[in-house]
């Protein structure tokens, strides 16, 4: 990569995030996947997660300190984990609150979080146990051994939910397949 490249690469996201270039140096040392995404490519990221989740420059700022590869993620996907996190808080004036509060760093990290570890926190509104857990603590930090020994009946809830989602995609994929004709 040409000086002059990487040199677009970092001006450009410091004029989006509004932080001196020198600053945003360490974002790439910290991922350096980020040096395959175009300067306007790293623009518009950091613009979609700015807007999708309401941040200001300065907390987007602190969010990619915390964890530059967010950017590396879809704007998609990204909304899509939006979305479900803020409807799962809604369920309940504990997680409303956490949720509100959590820092440009801990957001970050429920963002990022992998879907296994979401599919607890939609247990815990499905059975309606979400006072018994920080949403933050559920997705991020306990071990998958924790949660199902707290929680016996996950395993199973998981297995239906798979089973659910697999007869779901057969019947859109049947659908789809009916359609040509």
């Amino acid at each position: 990569m040409s000086e002059a490249a990487l040199q677009d690469k970092v001006w450009g996201l410091a004029a989006a995030l509004r932080v001196p270039p020198a600053s945003i140096q360490s974002l790439f040392v910290r991922q350096p996947l980020l040096l395959n995404l175009s300067a306007d490519t790293l623009g518009r990221k950091a613009a979609s997660l700015s807007s999708s989740l309401g941040l200001a420059p300065q907390q987007l700022w602190e969010m990619l300190q915390c964890k530059p590869g967010v950017l590396l993620f879809s704007s998609a996907k990204v909304a899509r984990k939006w979305a479900l996190l803020s409807r799962l808080a809604a369920s309940h004036p504990r997680w409303r609150a956490e949720l509100a509060e959590l820092s440009p760093g801990s957001l970050v990290q429920l963002l990022t979080a992998s879907e296994p570890r979401l599919a607890r926190l939609q247990h815990l509104v499905a059975v309606g146990l979400q006072e018994q857990q920080s949403l933050y603590y559920t997705a991020t930090q306990q071990a998958d051994a924790s949660f199902r020994a707290k929680f016996a009946r996950y395993g199973s809830w998981l297995a239906e939910q798979k089973k659910r989602g697999a007869a779901a995609a057969a019947a859109a994929a049947g659908a789809g397949a009916g359609s040509d004709a």
